[in-house]
């Protein structure tokens, strides 16, 4: 529950300011011209906006490069082999189990300055972090500071790896249609060549930018980042597919594939 507070619009019409930032900070590294791998730069941006939001500023300004480090080798430590053997003695999950025992002593020593300095501003409060760090049990009981790191991993690797690819295939579609290119640039300059300066917020980006926002969710449909869901049936569901009717039975398991859902020619005719 305290996860899913703290996802909700409201929350993400807040940090919609601070992805503004870190991505016109990022973007000022660019220069006017040259070549650069698109999918590298956005898992970039992507680390920054994350670790902005969900960590707070003062881990994003002061601790940032620790933290990208040890999400590298806990990324690297994520293999094929782990989804069947996951404590595999493989160098690989040597530095991802390392990498967490540092995070867990990096965030403990934040969450602890936090709590013994409460007078200091260490972020807006609207960070993950500050949510987590006041989540209790039903018990009443506070959860831990390795809790809380879980959490904090969690997220980020829920969230890097499906942002970034769907940035990047929104930005290659777009790139590679001339015309759809230029109808966008025309959107945003409808926008912003009366206040150049104008701040962007989630209206904006969801509601004033119509092509722009379907180009993204026309990407999602085309090349959705998570290949495969599982859900757990917990009652019988009927289902029709293909002009016949089925039955999952309850307690059955679920395999969903986006990538074969999605261009089904009877769901999307267009």
């Amino acid at each position: 529950q305290s996860m899913a507070h703290g996802l909700r619009t409201s929350r993400l019409k807040g940090y919609t300011a601070k992805i503004e930032m870190e991505t016109r900070q990022y973007l000022k590294t660019w220069g006017e011209s040259g070549e650069l791998d698109l999918f590298h730069a956005l898992s970039e941006l992507t680390i920054l906006t994350s670790s902005r939001c969900l960590h707070g500023d003062d881990v994003r300004e002061n601790i940032f490069k620790e933290v990208s480090e040890l999400y590298h080798d806990l990324d690297q430590g994520l293999t094929p082999l782990t989804v069947f053997f996951p404590n595999a003695p493989t160098k690989a999950h040597q530095k991802r189990n390392a990498a967490r025992q540092k995070m867990v002593e990096l965030f403990s020593k934040v969450i602890k300055n936090r709590r013994d300095n409460p007078d200091v501003k260490h972020s807006d409060g609207t960070d993950i972090l500050s949510i987590f760090m006041d989540v209790k049990y039903k018990d009443g009981s506070p959860i831990t500071d390795e809790q809380v790191t879980g959490l904090l991993i969690a997220l980020l690797f829920a969230g890097q790896h499906t942002s970034c690819i769907t940035s990047t295939w929104t930005s290659l579609f777009i790139l590679n249609n001339p015309e759809i290119t230029k109808r966008i640039v025309e959107e945003q300059k409808n926008i912003f060549d009366s206040q150049p300066d104008a701040s962007v917020d989630y209206k904006m980006v969801n509601e004033d930018m119509p092509l722009l926002h379907n180009s993204m969710k026309e990407a999602l449909r085309l090349c959705p980042p998570l290949i495969l869901l599982i859900r757990y049936a917990l009652k019988d569901v009927k289902v029709q597919a293909a002009g016949k009717s089925y039955t999952i039975p309850k307690g059955d398991m679920v395999l969903i594939s986006p990538s074969v859902g999605m261009r089904i020619p009877e769901v999307f005719k267009d």
